[in-house]
């Protein structure tokens, strides 16, 4: 059996969140919070808040009037989203730069880029109520790999290596070896850092949603996005094939096959609007 505990400690040290999401996070949690001190927080972070503005006015929400102040975003986005989006911004620059040897780091966040868009608009058609939520576990789904990467290169190498010589699915290799795969290390990883359940929770089994016990149609949802990513070949997970869909999780999600093609439609159109977006911390 894998050490995870080790490796999730060894490279929480690389890697730690940014303390302006614990602070937001914290303040959203206390009731007595005004919408002031929630803008206070983010504009104590200049990049994060320009990030968080250009969001605010990107194609992704499709305001009619500019959003000019994190305050305004806040009252017309929500704060519940708003702090998605602010997760989502501080994970991306969170994780030190990875030699290109190893893995194709750009290719790496925009597959995890595209699983969010994908997780994001299937939820939208499902009418959830927070999608930006499904955004950012779509984008930490694969974390996992990165935290492999940090923490044991060599054996991330071996890996890869044995995944394309045997032509065999990398998450089947990884739980042949150790019994789990990079979704239960990304689940280790997200825990450490403190974030709650319902973000790391759905990811732990995203490559067999039929065995997870909690937020089952979270992770039907990150499931679907990914095949979808895949599919579409956005960006480059490590997996050199198209893994296959789980009927269960296809039948959690209630979906028509026929709404597929507009799904496909809106992830594409959303897809490069997120990768422009975040290009500045795709390293």
């Amino acid at each position: 059996m894998y050490d995870v505990e080790m490796l999730v400690t060894r490279t929480a040290t690389l890697a730690p969140l940014p303390k302006t999401y614990y602070q937001l996070n914290n303040a959203i949690n206390n009731p007595s919070t005004s919408l002031k001190d929630i803008g206070d927080i983010i504009n104590q972070d200049a990049s994060l808040t320009a990030q968080l503005l250009r969001i605010a006015n990107s194609a992704l929400f499709n305001f009619p009037a500019q959003i000019t102040s994190v305050n305004q975003a806040i009252t017309v986005i929500g704060i519940q989203q708003l702090r998605e989006l602010t997760l989502a911004c501080t994970v991306l620059r969170a994780f030190p730069l990875i030699p290109g040897n190893y893995v194709n780091i750009a290719g790496f966040w925009q597959h995890s880029l595209a699983v969010g868009v994908a997780s994001r608009v299937i939820a939208s058609f499902r009418k959830e109520s927070n999608i930006e939520r499904y955004y950012v576990l779509g984008l930490l789904h694969d974390i996992g790999r990165i935290v492999m990467f940090l923490g044991d290169p060599d054996t991330s190498r071996e890996l890869l290596q044995s995944s394309s010589q045997s032509k065999q699915l990398l998450h089947n290799i990884e739980t042949a070896r150790w019994e789990l795969d990079h979704g239960h290390i990304s689940a280790a990883f997200l825990a450490h850092w403190n974030l709650p359940a319902a973000i790391w929770e759905p990811l732990s089994q995203h490559h067999h949603p039929e065995k997870a016990d909690n937020y089952q149609e979270e992770c039907a949802t990150v499931h679907v996005a990914d095949i979808i990513a895949h599919a579409l070949e956005l960006g480059i997970s490590g997996e050199k094939r198209v893994p296959p869909i789980s009927d269960v999780a296809w039948q959690r999600l209630g979906l028509n096959p026929e709404q597929l093609p507009q799904i496909v439609a809106e992830i594409e159109h959303q897809y490069d609007e997120s990768v422009d977006l975040f290009k500045s911390n795709l390293h």
